[in-house]
């Protein structure tokens, strides 16, 4: 009996120990309990609270009771996906804030415990990181466009046009080569380009 008091409070004990961590993480920290098809705040931080604006306490609210009801619906579908597959669930979400568009990313991490089932949630802002996301890919999709166009211009040169390594060996020629120096490109990858140039005599 006693040792069932003491654990429960340890348990008491580590619980406030860590919503006073969660309350000095910037990211936003959500703890839902599921009851049936309907999810229960539990906990969230401070970031989580100034972010919601909800001015009474959310704790035993439902997202229903809290948010508009499609934004409700949609993080109901994304935490019914958790506690169903009892696993880690991702998704981004596209908000407004002070007319700026932004992009949160949730990741919900399913925490069953006893009887009840539990899920924390922690949402962080990646507008930056996929706005340079997006800038990579347009540097990458700019460099593979140069690359094709300088690939097309030395194919199809008038002149003869040949890649060679450090030793002299041919890698490639285009196909005016064969009309210049007579070998098709099949034919001089691989030779030395010194064949190709004739000692004067004495």
């Amino acid at each position: 009996m006693n040792q069932d008091v003491k654990s429960n409070i340890d348990i008491s004990q580590f619980a406030q120990i860590l919503k006073s961590a969660f309350n000095t993480v910037q990211d936003i920290i959500y703890i839902m309990e599921a009851k049936g098809d309907e999810f229960y705040y539990s906990f969230a931080n401070q970031v989580g609270k100034g972010h919601l604006e909800y001015e009474s306490d959310m704790v035993g609210k439902t997202f229903h009771e809290v948010l508009p009801k499609e934004k409700a619906d949609f993080l109901s579908r994304q935490y019914l996906k958790c506690v169903r597959q009892n696993k880690v669930v991702v998704f981004t979400d596209e908000v407004i804030e002070d007319n700026q568009r932004y992009i949160k990313e949730s990741v919900l991490t399913p925490l069953p415990y006893k009887d009840q089932f539990f899920i924390v949630s922690v949402v962080r802002d990646v507008t930056e990181y996929n706005r340079k996301i997006m800038e990579l890919n347009h540097i990458k999709e700019s460099i593979e466009t140069n690359e094709e166009r300088l690939s097309s211009l030395i194919h199809n040169n008038a002149d003869a046009v040949l890649t060679l390594d450090t030793e002299g060996y041919i890698l490639y020629s285009n196909k005016s080569s064969k009309n210049i120096i007579g070998y098709t490109e099949l034919e001089i990858v691989g030779l030395n380009i010194s064949k190709f140039f004739h000692r004067p005599g004495p």
